[in-house]
């Protein structure tokens, strides 16, 4: 397939990664493609394509990225940039690649942007960097990124140097919500789903009062407000944050019931643990899980969020980008 748009030139910063992929793949017929990975294409598994080029670098490395840097401009530079590239694990832990790669790793690919002279930086951020709302209240593109983990503070200072470099090139942030695909791509729903769909003894159960909730988006829905920023680039405001988000948020109750019913073709009846014994049943789960040697996703740091609900109102980015989720 011909290039729709071969006067415009993409560089995708975190290519292998879950949304990274995505975007490749959905770009990669109408635009010329820059796709910067830490590791290769080769070793991604991602398949060859005549208007993707291929650059391994981990954006850490300032002698490497000044190397990409003057590669582009020999071939005629950059046009939009999406940086996607950022560490994250289960851990609640403030491990050392939280600044390495998720704040000098962004301040160096800022600079990146200001050599290239790109028309647009598209800075990934996340919800989860926003601290769960009180009852009735919800998560705007207004609200500060002021969760005290180590990930959601990297993020804080990644949209602030985003908006800093806003004096030099147009910059928008996208906060996002939990992005799932048809596979279920989001480790974890998948691990919720394969719990409850399962024969283990665990399989009903729901901590608290099933109440927990985080907003969800379909890895389609995502691309399409992708689609419309590129599109809309020079009409966007010089620095703007939107929330890659629907309205609200669901729950574990509501997830478990459309599982199950979907799955078993009735609803089951979940079998609540009451928060003040989540701690001593994960307790021993932990000592079970020590001779069987059967890993499981929660942590003791998800207790603190149970029944609480990470509500979102994404009004103004859907009336501003002409989004609907």
């Amino acid at each position: 397939m011909s290039l729709y748009n071969k006067d415009r030139t993409i560089l995708i910063i975190g290519a292998t990664g879950f949304v990274g992929r995505h975007l490749l793949d959905d770009l990669k017929d109408e635009y010329k493609i820059y796709a910067l990975a830490r590791r290769s294409r080769i070793e991604s598994h991602i398949p060859y394509h005549k208007n993707v080029q291929w650059l391994q670098c981990d954006i850490a490395n300032k002698q490497r990225l000044t190397e990409v840097k003057d590669f582009l401009l020999e071939n005629g530079g950059v046009d939009y940039i999406f940086h996607l590239a950022a560490y994250y694990d289960f851990t609640y832990k403030d491990n050392p690649e939280y600044k390495r790669t998720n704040v000098e790793g962004t301040k160096n690919v800022l600079e990146l942007a200001k050599e290239l002279n790109v028309k647009r930086f598209i800075f990934i951020s996340s919800l989860a960097a926003c601290e769960f709302p009180p009852d009735g209240q919800v998560i705007t593109e207004r609200t500060s990124p002021d969760a005290e983990f180590a990930y959601a503070k990297s993020k804080k200072i990644g949209e602030e140097l985003t908006q800093e470099y806003s004096n030099y090139f147009p910059c928008t942030v996208v906060r996002l919500a939990a992005v799932f695909s048809d596979w279920c791509e989001y480790a974890p729903l998948y691990k919720f789903l394969t719990t409850w769909l399962s024969k283990k003894l665990e399989s009903r159960i729901l901590a608290g009062k099933g109440e927990s909730a985080v907003p969800y988006l379909h890895i389609n829905d995502l691309i399409t407000l992708f689609r419309i920023i590129i599109k809309e680039a020079d009409n966007l405001s010089r620095f703007g944050i939107y929330n890659a988000s629907p309205n609200g948020s669901v729950s574990h109750k509501e997830l478990f019931k459309i599982a199950t019913t979907y799955y078993y073709g009735k609803s089951l009846k979940p079998i609540h643990l009451p928060k003040p014994f989540i701690y001593p049943a994960l307790s021993l789960r932990n000592i079970i899980s020590h001779f069987t040697s059967d890993e499981h996703f929660e942590r003791f740091w998800m207790i603190k969020y149970v029944d609480k609900k990470l509500k979102a109102d994404s009004t103004q980015t859907q009336i501003a980008l002409r989004w609907q989720p």
